[in-house]
Parts: structure tokens; C-alpha cells; sequence
């Protein structure tokens, strides 16, 4: 007699959390494995976000593009930027600290930068780019992080991405947000 044997392997695809990680980030879907949930994205002139992958050791991250003339200004002057916002709950007095993942496709004069503001610089307010560091941390993700003390309850944090040319390409990830 001749036998045979069929093994069958079955692999469940694992359905992403919008739980945030570490358990004490406050930051809702901070890793955009849920897509935009808990987040709100403005795009302006020539830009438009996506979430998408490769994110920084995850399936997806925010990335902003623009695609053709910035025109940071309107026609009468009026201030416009791309924007990423979330409000936090946080307690007032409270020291906290910002940690997020940066990346930048490339190290230009023009290429511009992600201005980061807690409760609209308020609390702080910064502005990365990708020639912050020596040498320039170009189509890599980088570590950056700001402290700061909750003044109000929600704490608003706002990217914002004013870039001066065309085909720029920024991606976040890993967005946190812990107790100090």
C-alpha cells in the first residue's frame, strides 16, 4: 500500500492596533497602523498626505507631498501651511515629553521643515529638518524629542509642513507623547 499525507498551514494576517504604545502614550494611533483615525490632516496649495508604508519598523506612516509650487502664502498674504493636529488629554502642570520619527527625502536650502507646536507654541514649539544634523539625515527616520508642561486641557499638537519646493516627500511615525 502507498500512503500520502497533505499538511496544510494556516497564517491569520494580525489586525492592527490603535491601542497606544507604550501604554502610557496618550498619543491615539500615534504609529498610523489605523489609518488617520484620531488625527486631522489639512493639506493646502499643491500637497496632499497619505498614510502608507514603509513606515520605521511598522506597516505605515504619515507622509506629506508636495508636489508642486508650495505657495505657503495666498494671494492677500494670508499664512497657509499643511497641517497634522491631534488634541491630547493631559493633566494641566504636568511635565510630558514629545517623541517622534522624522523622514526626509532629501537636505536642501529649500527644502523646508515640520514645525512641531504644543497648544499653538504656547507650551513649545520647534521646527525640524532634515539638515538638523551633521551629517544630514537624508531617507532615514531620525529621533527627535521636546519636552514641555501641559498648560491646558486638551493639549493641541500641530506638524506643520512648510516646504519652499516642489517634490518633497516628509514622512511621521511612532508619534508619542509620555510622562516625563
Amino acid at each position: 500500500p502507498t500512503y500520502s499525507s497533505t499538511l496544510t498551514t494556516t497564517t491569520a494576517t494580525p489586525t492592527p492596533t490603535c491601542a497606544p504604545t507604550p501604554s502610557n502614550n496618550i498619543v491615539k494611533n500615534g504609529g498610523f497602523e489605523c489609518g488617520l483615525a484620531s488625527w486631522t490632516a489639512t493639506d493646502t496649495y499643491n500637497n496632499k498626505h497619505y498614510v502608507r508604508g514603509p513606515g520605521d519598523n511598522s506597516a505605515n506612516a504619515y507622509e506629506f507631498n508636495q508636489f508642486g509650487d508650495p505657495k505657503i502664502y495666498d494671494p492677500d498674504y494670508t499664512y497657509r501651511a499643511a497641517s497634522l493636529t491631534q488634541n491630547l488629554t493631559v493633566t494641566v502642570g504636568k511635565n510630558y515629553v514629545l517623541k517622534f520619527r522624522a523622514w526626509f527625502d532629501k537636505c536642501t536650502i529649500y527644502e523646508g521643515f515640520v514645525g512641531v507646536q504644543l497648544n499653538d507654541g504656547d507650551d513649545e514649539s520647534r521646527t525640524v529638518d532634515s539638515c538638523d544634523d551633521f551629517p544630514a539625515r537624508v531617507q532615514q527616520f531620525g529621533d527627535y524629542t521636546i519636552p514641555f508642561t501641559a498648560s491646558r486641557n486638551p493639549e493641541n499638537l500641530k506638524f506643520e509642513f512648510v516646504i519652499g519646493e516642489p517634490d518633497a516627500v516628509i514622512k511621521l511615525d511612532n508619534i508619542m507623547v509620555v510622562p516625563a
